[in-house]
């Protein structure tokens, strides 16, 4: 699935109806809270293969900040902390 950037999105929503057509090796998921197990409070995010390969990586609510802030605090603090976990769903 390949939806245009404009270049002033951080994100791309998208729709549960839509959600088989997204073809990633990886998806971060911004969500709200902490230890969100994504599958298995939507099944549906379940079917792409970033779900069947493990690689949907849902961030604490400190990661999720640090990684929208993006300060000079907030940026060592996400390498640290994401980075790592990132490299492990794709490995």
């Amino acid at each position: 699935m390949v939806l245009p950037y404009d270049g002033t999105n951080f994100y791309v929503p998208v729709s549960a109806e839509n959600i088989s057509m997204l073809d990633a090796d990886l998806v971060l998921y911004l969500g709200a809270g902490d230890g969100i197990d994504v599958v298995a409070e939507h099944p549906i995010v379940g079917t792409p293969t970033a779900a069947r390969n493990d690689a949907i990586v849902a961030v604490s609510t400190d990661q999720r900040g640090a990684i929208t802030y993006n300060s000079v605090l907030s940026i060592p603090f996400a390498l640290e902390s994401v980075v790592p976990r990132l490299a492990g769903a794709v490995a």
